[in-house]
């Protein structure tokens, strides 16, 4: 397993070397500009300054192929439907931050609480984070290669269950496996990702203040999806007269995702 990360780390290494200032592209630059192969820049931004010790930032993907998105009522349910993988952001001071790869599946026989989070063990550098990428402290970046999103589900003996509707469950932690799978994903519906954005309130709390969507967390009619087998710079908007919330920091304003395949 250290042979692998070693390999891994250092063609990662080479890969944003060649490519400079990665995670400091303006926005629209153009399709796949500066991404290494097999990677996705993903920029989540506020209208105001981010406060990463009220709140967490959440980046949620569905990578399964069923085409919904992830919504907010999911993490109030303690569900997590439609959740395959979450960057979670927050920091212990409002203007300092750190990010860590969530990834949710669901244990046999767990019925409506069967939901675990597992936090994967990442060489560092792997992911490369921006907590302030465009110097106004209200956008961060995440660069990392979509691999990491095909990780298999934890292997057994799984946790025992958790009350039904609990909040987020404490996520446990677990290396990655000795081998990443490759960027391509396995079966042609996995080619097409959706995901949201969220914000929550910083752990121990889960509590859903806002998201993309008109109605913010209680929409679930936003749906943008991923195409990860093309090249594409996608601009990400809250629609025009969507809910405000009261605290601007938390107010999503839209984002960017850029994709090398």
């Amino acid at each position: 397993m250290l042979r692998w990360f070693g390999v891994l780390f250092m063609a990662a290494a080479l890969a944003l070397g060649a490519c400079g200032k990665i995670v400091t592209l303006p926005p629209g630059t153009g399709s796949s500009v500066g991404i290494p192969a097999g990677y996705m820049l993903v920029r989540f931004r506020t209208a105001q300054p981010m406060n990463f010790q009220k709140y967490q930032y959440l980046v949620v993907f569905n990578i399964t192929g069923s085409g919904i998105s992830p919504y907010a009522n999911a993490i109030s349910t303690g569900n997590y439907t439609n959740f395959s993988f979450a960057f979670q952001v927050y920091g212990s001071a409002p203007s300092s931050a750190s990010v860590q790869l969530l990834q949710y599946y669901t244990i046999s026989g767990g019925g409506p609480s069967g939901v675990r989070v597992n936090a994967p063990l990442i060489p560092p550098g792997l992911i490369q984070f921006n907590p302030n990428d465009n110097g106004q402290g209200n956008e961060f970046s995440i660069l990392f290669p979509r691999a990491l999103l095909y990780l298999p589900s934890p292997a057994s003996p799984s946790p025992a269950p958790t009350a039904s509707g609990a909040p987020t469950p404490t996520p446990s932690v677990t290396a990655l496996p000795s081998g990443l799978p490759a960027p391509a994903p396995t079966t042609s519906p996995q080619q097409t990702w959706t995901f949201n954005f969220f914000v929550a309130d910083a752990p121990p709390g889960s509590t859903p203040v806002d998201a993309l969507g008109a109605t913010g967390i209680s929409d679930t009619s936003f749906v943008q999806s991923l195409l990860t087998t093309s090249s594409f710079d996608q601009q990400v908007y809250k629609p025009a007269g969507a809910d405000q919330v009261t605290d601007q920091s938390a107010f999503i304003t839209g984002g960017e995702i850029i994709n090398a395949p």
